[in-house]
């Protein structure tokens, strides 16, 4: 099916839920990150690609 721009913006915006559900699947990578690296928060945001503030502003 063939999505069009305005499905994709809605999506985007979080209108069908989408983006609550990113940011639920995100907060959870990040979680079981920070427990494969023994609570290190610094490693664990080097390895996800994000500074370490970005880090807690996201799991907070």
């Amino acid at each position: 099916m063939i999505k069009t721009s305005l499905e994709i913006d809605r999506k985007i915006r979080g209108d069908s839920g989408t983006t609550t559900d990113l940011k639920n699947n995100e907060l959870n990578y990040l979680k079981r990150l920070i427990d494969s690296v023994d609570g290190d928060k610094d490693k664990a945001a080097a390895l996800a690609g994000i500074s370490t503030r970005s880090l807690y502003r996201k799991i907070q």
